[in-house]
């Protein structure tokens, strides 16, 4: 448990010069009602799905105008899913950098 406010805690990871990726944030209900807050305050525009492609339109639908980078990692929970999936995906620039720049979050927030 960490005792820092979500503003705390990404402005330490920025600062290091990380990126935060929201994971599985569509897996319940509960979760699932923070993603406004994140793509619309905070300025996510990656996450990692629990339920993909089906939680595509749920991104479609409240964001239409909006571009996401929606992937869908492995937990590998199980030595037989170790590399089970893989993504492609373009980048501006190589290695964690364009990771950065894949993964970054928009500088101003939306409001609907």
């Amino acid at each position: 448990i960490v005792d820092l406010a979500f503003e705390q805690v990404l402005a330490e990871i920025e600062r290091l010069g990380g990126i935060a990726l929201p994971s599985r944030m569509d897996k319940t209900p509960y979760r699932k009602a923070i993603i406004k807050k994140l793509v619309e305050e905070y300025g996510f525009r990656a996450f990692d799905l629990a339920y993909y492609p089906e939680s595509i339109q749920y991104f479609k639908k409240n964001w239409p105008k909006l571009k996401f980078q929606l992937f869908n990692f492995s937990s590998a929970t199980a030595l037989a899913q170790v590399g089970n999936r893989h993504s492609r995906v373009k980048m501006q620039l190589p290695g964690f950098e364009g990771i950065k720049v894949l993964a970054g979050r928009e500088s101003e927030s939306v409001v609907s």
